[in-house]
């Protein structure tokens, strides 16, 4: 079980303490553990925090998620780069037509 100071410290080493966005910082953490606390996640004893076998079905569906959606932009790239390739072929062949019946 971690404290919810230690846990900023693990993120972002013991300097964190020193920033001058901490509290910015410590709230922010504070919101991703009572959500995760409220999705069953974690469980909060006092000041303490400890991990449930939930955390770990969190943690994987959000990975495959990132994984689809990255995926997902990738295929849009090579349509983009489909498309533009099939563009510039067909202006060629029309530039071609044109040059064999002597329009240009």
């Amino acid at each position: 079980m971690q404290r919810s100071h230690n846990i900023s410290d693990s993120i972002y080493t013991s300097k964190w303490f020193y920033h001058p966005n901490k509290d910015q910082y410590r709230k922010k953490i504070g919101l991703h553990l009572n959500s995760l606390i409220e999705a069953g996640a974690i469980n909060k004893d006092g000041i303490n925090y400890s991990v449930n076998g939930k955390l770990i079905n969190l943690v994987i569906d959000s990975e495959k998620e990132n994984n689809r959606h990255n995926d997902n932009i990738a295929s849009q790239r090579r349509m983009i780069q489909v498309t533009f390739a099939l563009v510039i072929i067909t202006a060629v062949g029309i530039f071609i037509q044109l040059y064999k019946q002597q329009v240009i």
